[in-house]
């Protein structure tokens, strides 16, 4: 989709994920409270996690040779990107969200996965300030420390 016609909330959404995650590597990985995370690390030193209740694939093997369940698949994708660096990062009106490693290789987390309507999420930190993205029903809630009630 060319950029121009994109929702507002998911060019707002795309600019502080591409602003906080481009260069920054995995720094871990794992499960918190029965739900995936992902936790990256950028050139500052800020950590920005990712929490995901939905479904992830991967252009790598899709590990059907296994007896394992999604959760179990996700986290075998998540060990090959491992301390990798993000170099590229996008999400779409549809609520997908895409991250390309400088490995090659790409997940993609399904944007209508999750029965509450809020397949994942990412909270950025950054020095002074905190930015929470909601993929919410194919759309997106973003919040910036930043702004201020009215």
């Amino acid at each position: 989709m060319h950029l121009s016609t994109m929702h507002p909330s998911t060019l707002l959404a795309n600019q502080y994920l591409q602003k906080g995650l481009l260069g920054a590597c995995v720094e871990s990985f794992g499960l918190t409270n029965q739900v995936l995370t992902l936790t990256f690390r950028d050139g500052n030193t800020d950590d920005h996690c990712l929490w995901i209740e939905t479904a992830v694939s991967a252009n790598t093997t899709t590990f059907d040779d296994l007896s394992i369940d999604a959760t179990a698949r996700a986290l075998l994708f998540f060990n090959s990107v491992n301390l990798q660096e993000v170099t590229a990062i996008s999400c779409t009106d549809e609520g997908d969200l895409d991250i390309q490693f400088a490995n090659n290789i790409k997940l993609k987390l399904d944007g209508s996965g999750d029965e509450y309507g809020e397949p994942w999420q990412f909270n950025l930190s950054f020095y002074d300030y905190d930015v929470s993205i909601i993929a919410s029903e194919g759309g997106y809630l973003v919040f910036d420390s930043r702004d201020k009630p009215a």
